[in-house]
């Protein structure tokens, strides 16, 4: 089974978060279910986040200590 092009390069995820982080903006750039490249913006309170990123917030500061 051969592999499917991508949809689109490193180079444009990283003129995605590059675009976040010049507009002075908090945000994410997300890949979608589909393959789409999403960008999130918004304040940190208000940006849902997944279990997994609760749960590493939530034990972050217990690792520090490692």
């Amino acid at each position: 089974m051969s592999r499917r092009p991508a949809r689109f390069t490193k180079r444009e995820i990283a003129n995605a978060i590059n675009a976040v982080a010049k507009a002075g903006v908090r945000g994410r750039v997300e890949v979608d279910s589909y393959g789409k490249l999403v960008v999130i913006i918004g304040e940190p309170s208000k940006i849902e986040s997944d279990p997994l990123d609760q749960w590493m917030a939530k034990h972050a500061s217990a690792a520090k200590g490692n």
